[in-house]
């Protein structure tokens, strides 16, 4: 990946690094069992995957980091509608990996220990950033920081800021 941006930072070329993290993917584990968190990472690829085919991103490169996190790498004028592509589906979607309870009470029912908690449903975060207005020194910058926005994303979906939280820096 890091080479990849490398090669369109020296062209010049205007490019977005999209982040794209599962939130409550641990919670879902706990309630549903690991085989559940490996079909909510299976979902988010097979999704970040099918909009760049369904969606004529034709110059994207996609990156899975472990856990529930991906990384794609497209032109400037995707990356909102590819964005909002992967989260939509994922939505859509996500109804396989809850119980039909769950579903209707809009949260996962977990039992730790005999406590019952609620948490939100699985939803998908993300962080972008754009080589449009911020020179970054290098790709491992531009990395760094979509990392950065990606948490902040994900901080707003802890702090019940919406079901879909995006966070951009250095985009429109």
């Amino acid at each position: 990946m890091k080479r990849l941006i490398s090669s369109n930072h020296c062209r010049d070329e205007l490019v977005a690094v999209c982040y794209f993290s599962i939130m409550n993917v641990g919670a879902n584990a706990k309630g549903y069992g690991s085989e559940k968190r490996d079909e909510a990472v299976t979902l988010l690829s097979d999704i970040v995957k099918d909009v760049t085919q369904g969606a004529g991103v034709f110059e994207c490169a996609i990156a899975y980091l472990g856990g529930g996190d991906f990384m794609a790498l497209l032109s400037v004028k995707d990356f909102e509608r590819y964005c909002s592509e992967v989260v939509s589906r994922f939505r859509l979607r996500r109804s396989v990996l809850h119980s039909a309870a769950d579903i209707e009470r809009a949260a996962m029912r977990v039992s730790v220990g005999g406590d019952a908690q609620d948490y939100p449903l699985l939803s998908v975060a993300v962080g972008a950033v754009t080589s449009e207005k911020i020179k970054f020194q290098d790709s491992a910058q531009m990395v760094k920081v979509a990392g950065e926005v990606n948490r902040r994303a994900q901080q707003q979906l802890n702090n019940g800021h919406g079901e879909r939280s995006e966070a951009r820096r250095g985009g429109k």
